[in-house]
């Protein structure tokens, strides 16, 4: 279970108020207003009403496996102690209806060790016009000394476009599966030369993200794909995708493997789906 819905069961967003109905749309800003918003309701209302308001009923987390999370922070009991987050990178589609929030998260529990992490979630613009998160999931690591700063809403800019030629979904099924391959062939550190934005960002337990090709090539070095790594989920909209699926034994049949399951954040540039954020449940290692 990844390490924020641990902590209720789950973990994301929130703040302010929106802009003037005058001003230009700018769904990258409302997001992360949502996003902060998010955490100020836990804040003052407690994580798991905050949860079940802001997670969309169809919402996926790792438990470990892809679990419904909505209805696991329904069924589980609120926890003592508090969660303090907010959102240091934010990307919306071109459309405007679909993007990712992240950054870092604390925990506070009485007569327990502080812990920390980063929060992954992927938020949708529901009918209603309210950004709802759809995908939740997180990392542990430990403190980060500068924290991250914190986005400004009010500094963030938007720029509506078309869907770029090639955008879909079979596209970014195939584009998924093809790094899941190439990890299984050459491992992670080379694939991650193939398939990443410059500026991916790499999600491991153990470690604060590592941002940038090189970097992330180098953390991941000697970190194989064991197994065969399905996708069982893929959402474009615009510019914007992201998957998420589950490792699966070496074999025809097998089933899952419990513990290992990844969601990746793509962005379709220069006529491609580039990795833009790459997250592992567990590390799988070399034998």
């Amino acid at each position: 279970m990844n390490i924020r819905i641990a902590a209720v069961v789950v973990l994301s967003l929130g703040f302010g108020a929106h802009g003037a109905a005058a001003e230009p749309a700018n769904p990258l800003a409302d997001m992360v207003r949502t996003e902060f918003e998010f955490a100020a309701a836990a804040a003052r209302d407690g994580v798991k009403p905050a949860f079940l308001q802001y997670l969309a009923e169809d919402s996926i987390t790792f438990g470990p496996a892809p679990t419904n999370a909505h209805q696991l922070t329904a069924s589980s009991p609120d926890r003592k102690g508090t969660i303090e987050w907010y959102p240091e990178f934010a990307l919306v589609s071109s459309a405007g209806d679909l993007g990712l929030s992240t950054g870092p998260a604390f925990y506070k529990t009485e007569g327990q060790p502080d812990r920390y992490g980063h929060f992954c979630s992927v938020w949708r613009k529901q009918a209603n016009g309210k950004w709802r998160a759809v995908f939740d999931a997180g990392i542990g690591h430990g403190a980060q000394s500068p924290k991250p700063d914190a986005l400004d809403p009010a500094r963030l800019q938007f720029t509506a476009a078309n869907a770029p030629a090639g955008a879909d979904e079979a596209s970014l099924r195939a584009a998924d599966k093809g790094y899941s391959q190439a990890a299984a062939a050459s491992g992670f550190s080379a694939a991650i030369r193939q398939a990443a934005h410059k500026d991916v960002r790499v999600y491991r337990n153990g470690s604060a993200p590592i941002i940038g090709v090189r970097p992330a090539a180098a953390l991941l070095r000697g970190a194989a794909a064991l197994g065969e790594w399905r996708t069982d989920f893929a959402g474009v909209s615009g510019d914007f995708g992201y998957t998420y699926g589950q490792v699966h034994e070496p074999g025809r049949d097998a089933k899952p493997r419990a513990a290992d399951a990844y969601m990746r954040i793509w962005q379709h540039v220069d006529g491609r789906w580039q990795l833009v954020l790459d997250l592992v449940s567990e590390i799988p290692e070399e034998s």
